[in-house]
């Protein structure tokens, strides 16, 4: 696909570099990342679940209003996805994500 059919073409280096830059955030937490670059999708795990994936959350990167780009909560459905944060505040993410795995509110 080319930058002339692709109406994402524009943001898809961003999105990459902010997938990568929050993988690398969660790591240095000490985190299981899995990262889904076709649908712009990360799966964290708690370090000691690596077995359970009971114990992990989803973020989504997507355009938003104004073609803005943010972080989505993912739910069980791909359509279940609730704002966590605009996609530039990746230490505000990296931050909520540790929260929610540390308590055990998983989503």
């Amino acid at each position: 696909m080319n930058a002339i059919t692709d109406p994402l073409g524009e943001v898809r280096e961003e999105v990459h570099a902010q997938l990568h830059e929050l993988e690398t955030r969660l790591v240095a937490h000490g985190f299981r990342v899995e990262v889904e670059e076709k649908f712009w999708l990360l799966r964290v795990t708690h370090s000691a679940d690596k077995l359970s994936p009971a114990r992990s959350v989803r973020v989504q990167i997507a355009t938003g209003p104004g073609r803005r780009l943010d972080w989505y909560w993912v739910r069980d459905a791909i359509e279940d996805v609730e704002h966590l944060a605009p996609a530039a505040a990746i230490a505000e993410v990296t931050e909520a994500i540790a929260r929610a795995l540390h308590r055990g509110d998983v989503r």
